[in-house]
């Protein structure tokens, strides 16, 4: 979603202290840890480090910049159709309660577009969190119960206040940001029907608030780009990520109903917007000798509150 995505770093830190969780269960209890799903292999074919797994982590920003090169952790192919913006040549009119799901399509996507445009000045509230249930974890109950308080306290909800001023301002942590910096970002915001399970509008005096709510879609460590999704919120991209000794060897998404709400203005600009992304993974990893095969649901919430001068 935003660079430096709390969700993206989370995966990696659960993969981490899943393993690391696993190295301290062998040798601690190994009468049981050579059951489940944990495999030895050769020691000298893998190369252990003791880097700060987390900071690396951290230190792979996930970027969503069309003209990104090969090594940025989102990228969004140029020859994808369903990037290109989408502009509807006007917004649609009567109740918004009526409206069918292209003219809400049409109307969120002029809204979305015409705030990342936006050039003028405004302050923001913006929120943004991660949620992780570990559903598949070898040694049972011991690790989990072992890592999730670690988890739990790194995927602590952020805020903060930007001052936009002409269409710029500054994050919390002192980086330089636009309006296209809200999801999907540094890119234009398009949704042909054929990604809409449900779209709902509906009037609230002057502002009109729209919920539309994608097809699930599934994904893998290898082509990790959501055919919908990542025009709308964004996506995961595990690879060319330095984590150390940690290796992920295969991971599965499955992003189950992703989702924004969006409140709008008379003048088509966004008042606030929620972002819903959640995910079910699968993944294999290891660690030195240690090997294991992991699974855990996701969510990232994301929201952004706009108050126009």
């Amino acid at each position: 979603m935003t660079k430096g995505s709390k969700a993206i770093i989370s995966i990696c830190l659960v993969f981490s202290l899943i393993l690391m969780g696993m190295g301290v269960y062998l040798i601690f209890m190994p009468e049981t840890g050579s059951q489940g799903q944990v495999q030895q292999g050769d020691v000298n074919n893998n190369n252990v480090q003791n880097p700060n797994v987390q900071q690396n982590a951290a230190n792979n920003q996930v970027q969503q910049n069309p003209n990104a090169d090969a090594n940025n952790q989102v990228q969004t192919p140029a020859d994808n159709a369903n990037n290109q913006a989408q502009t509807p040549a006007a917004a649609p009119e009567g109740d918004a309660s009526s409206w069918n799901t292209q003219q809400i399509i049409d109307k969120l996507t002029l809204a979305m577009n015409t705030t990342k445009s936006s050039t003028g000045n405004c302050t923001a509230h913006h929120k943004e969190g991660i949620t992780v249930e570990i559903t598949d974890c070898p040694g049972g109950n011991t690790v989990k119960n072992l890592i999730t308080p670690l988890v739990d306290k790194f995927t602590q909800p952020t805020e903060e206040d930007i001052t936009f001023a002409n269409g710029a301002g500054t994050n919390a942590k002192g980086e330089a940001v636009t309006f296209n910096s809200i999801p999907p970002v540094d890119k234009n915001f398009s949704l042909p029907a054929a990604g809409v399970a449900s779209a709902v509008a509906s009037s609230d005096g002057t502002n009109t608030v729209i919920t539309v709510t994608l097809v699930e879609e599934k994904t893998t460590l290898a082509s990790p780009v959501p055919q919908y999704t990542s025009n709308v919120i964004g996506y995961l991209n595990l690879n060319n990520l330095d984590l150390g000794s940690v290796k992920i060897d295969a991971c599965d998404f499955t992003y189950t109903g992703s989702s924004v709400t969006a409140t709008i203005d008379s003048n088509n600009r966004l008042v606030n917007i929620k972002y819903r992304l959640p995910m079910a993974v699968t993944g294999s990893g290891s660690m030195g000798f240690i090997k294991a095969t992991v699974g855990f649901t996701g969510e990232q919430n994301e929201e952004w509150t706009f108050n126009w001068g």
